[in-house]
């Protein structure tokens, strides 16, 4: 995160830049050889009048850090779950006896397949032929997450 300019930071370098290209056209202006003070007066309206349109989008701008979203909470994640002849089962609604001896929380195999959590993101992708589903822990997190809302 280094590397992410603060937002103040970057208001304060949008305002310096913007007074300076006022002084300079400014100056410039002045400094022409036919000033008329009717053209110099519709001037200083315009520059007034970028001005707050330039001030409320600096205001507007958004926060430079991103959201760090977790797998969990990302509308992509699949959750573990167990799969049997294509039908998926949740782990809460498995029987006791289905999972194994040894405290592991997996299901055994004659009650289906335990699936991890997996990403999806790239699962819908039109560009991809196969399946790109990605095995991740629910802590993980990417740059394309999306926050679930159905919560």
């Amino acid at each position: 995160m280094d590397d992410l300019i603060s937002r103040q930071a970057a208001i304060d370098a949008l305002w310096k830049a913007l007074y300076e290209y006022e002084d300079k056209t400014e100056k410039q202006f002045q400094e022409s050889e036919d000033l008329d003070v009717g053209d110099w007066i519709e001037y200083r309206i315009f520059v007034q009048n970028m001005n707050d349109i330039d001030r409320q989008t600096i205001l507007n701008l958004p926060s430079a850090q991103p959201e760090v979203i977790q797998c969990k909470d990302c509308i992509y994640y699949d959750q573990p779950h167990v799969e049997n002849n294509g039908v998926r089962y949740e782990y809460d609604e498995m029987p006791a006896d289905a999972f194994d001896a040894l405290g592991t929380g997996l299901v055994n195999a004659e009650y289906g397949i335990n699936i991890g959590g997996r990403c999806c993101v790239d699962y819908y992708c039109k560009n991809y032929s196969d399946d790109k589903r990605v095995f991740v822990r629910e802590d993980n997190y990417c740059g394309r997450a999306e926050r679930r809302t159905d919560e």
